[in-house]
């Protein structure tokens, strides 16, 4: 199923904040809320609710779709 995506489609990184984007990259490295969490000096619930944030805006269902998302539009910029 296709995921329907607010704004710029082109560029799905704009919709974030710094924090997402990082969060979401740490994600994408398979690193779970806590070892997230201790790289960012925030506590796990931080880390899930920059996550849950992220996830509406990209109106993605899952961090697996977020993370494809990233990764698109990361590639896009190289």
């Amino acid at each position: 199923m296709p995921f329907c995506v607010q704004g710029d489609p082109d560029n799905y990184i704009s919709l974030l904040s710094a924090a997402q984007i990082e969060t979401l990259r740490l994600v994408f490295e398979h690193k779970n809320s806590k070892e997230i969490a201790r790289i960012m000096d925030v506590s796990p619930h931080t880390v899930d609710e920059r996550v849950r944030r992220a996830l509406k805006k990209l109106n993605a269902s899952n961090r697996i779709e977020a993370c494809l998302l990233y990764t698109s539009d990361a590639a896009d910029d190289t």
